[in-house]
């Protein structure tokens, strides 16, 4: 970004190709929208390391340093990241920068590969491949919902999000013809195939699953599913997983039994800190440093909130400069922490309200579907909330289904619980990297 005078909004966001898609139309900036730096090159410049954010993406580059590996015909593993974190707080744009530095990498290695022999003997880096099974703001609908409008069986889920990748490499690879196993009905195999197709053409796969509205409160579903995406990320394949969260507590336990593979990656992110506002308004500005911060009076109430909606208060604070036609320079005292509505108080109260210890979810009533099957049961109709003030009290209802952390879906759309496969998951450990990348962490981290 640019600092001094600016008479457009820095902190409007276009989502990707849509000023050259339609011609002679004036596409318009979006308050709310993941950075997409992969595929929209002025995404890179948006970015803003709040919460910490930079510490993740370098986790994400040791993955990077087991490359061999992951392409390698006889390991037979690829990598699962999957990413926590409250709702709001940028997991699905951390994906996507975390995308970003894969192609940054594999760039500089082709580069230099192709000053040695071999790379005219046909050795040569990967090429990535992006499959994004949501869109850029990964939502779930489309492979959690069936045609009726009900949450779909997991099998189904699984086959939907299978459906959406090889989309995704017809599209890379048009008029090639395709094993037949690929669109079959054994989910597992089709992987198979896929990591088969990926290696005769030299491609390194980056999945996007996407964000799915799990209504699990102990996260036993989700951990299943998990376990089930370990197994389909085979060799080229690296996937990554969204979870969203209010307590860290239930993040560490659906996660914690996997990370003793050292083909998992747990990124994490939390709330807001204090200091965040005016990071993000320094960024936007080129570091011009706020001339009444910090310390920013009232700067607490956004430890509340999350970094949509600190964005979106910044698109407002600088709209209202552009109408009144002064200089569009946001600092972080122009803006204030919106006041909460209902909605927002459901997703911060349950933020700051941790899960009593050992609570778990109640077992399923003998002879229901989740009992015969080890699938949660749906939930009754009609939200159960807890507001600031209201007595305290067994809950009626299922909690308010929470939405993507980079842009709240459609309103009106019923969500219910999905169901899990558990499976085995993979063995085998990850030679030590190559001696010029960050070590990697060791299993159990």
């Amino acid at each position: 970004m640019n600092g001094g005078e600016i008479h457009t909004n820095p902190f409007g966001v276009y989502v990707p190709g849509s000023r050259s898609h339609v011609p002679g139309m004036r596409a318009v900036p979006r308050d709310d929208h993941p950075l997409v730096p992969w595929a929209e090159e002025e995404h890179d410049g948006q970015w803003v390391d709040v919460d910490h954010a930079r510490e993740q993406v370098e986790e994400f580059r040791r993955c990077l340093a087991r490359l061999p590996e992951m392409i390698m015909p006889h390991v037979d593993r690829g990598h699962l990241v999957v990413v926590t974190g409250p709702v709001g707080m940028g997991k699905t744009t951390l994906i996507h920068r975390c995308i970003h530095v894969a192609h940054e990498y594999l760039e500089r290695l082709d580069a230099e590969a192709r000053r040695s022999p071999a790379y005219a003997q046909g050795r040569r880096p990967p090429r990535p491949v992006v499959a994004m099974t949501g869109g850029y703001v990964n939502y779930g609908n489309d492979v959690s919902w069936d045609e009726r409008g009900d949450f779909a069986e997991t099998p189904g889920i699984n086959a939907a999000i299978r459906d959406k990748i090889v989309e995704a490499l017809r599209e890379h690879f048009p008029g090639m013809p395709l094993d037949p196993v690929i669109d079959g009905a054994d989910v597992h195999k089709a992987f198979s195939a896929i990591s088969a197709l990926l290696a005769q053409e030299n491609r390194l796969l980056f999945a996007i699953v996407p964000h799915i509205d799990w209504r699990d409160a102990g996260g036993e579903v989700r951990g299943k599913f998990l376990r089930t995406c370990l197994r389909h990320a085979q060799s080229r394949i690296v996937l990554f997983v969204e979870i969203s969260h209010q307590d860290p507590d239930t993040a560490r336990e659906v996660v914690g039994d996997l990370l003793s593979y050292p083909e998992v990656t747990h990124l994490s992110l939390s709330c807001l800190k204090a200091e965040d506002p005016v990071k993000f308004t320094d960024a936007v500005r080129g570091g011009h440093p706020d001339v009444d911060t910090p310390p920013l009076p009232g700067g607490d109430a956004w430890m509340r909130l999350d970094v949509r909606q600190l964005r979106k208060a910044c698109f407002e604070a600088a709209e209202r400069q552009r109408r009144e036609g002064g200089r569009v320079r946001v600092t972080a005292a122009d803006v204030s922490a919106p006041t909460l509505s209902r909605d927002d108080l459901l997703r911060t109260t349950a933020r700051q309200s941790p899960r009593p210890p050992g609570r778990r979810s109640a077992p399923p009533p003998t002879g229901s579907p989740a009992a015969t099957t080890g699938q949660p049961s749906a939930p009754p109709a009609g939200p159960s909330v807890s507001l600031p003030g209201q007595p305290s009290g067994p809950p009626t209802g299922p909690s308010v289904p929470l939405p993507d952390q980079s842009s709240a879906p459609p309103t009106g759309q019923p969500s219910a619980p999905p169901t899990g496969q558990p499976s085995a998951p993979p063995t085998g450990q990850w030679p030590a990297p190559p001696p010029d990348r960050p070590p990697a962490l060791p299993p159990g981290r």
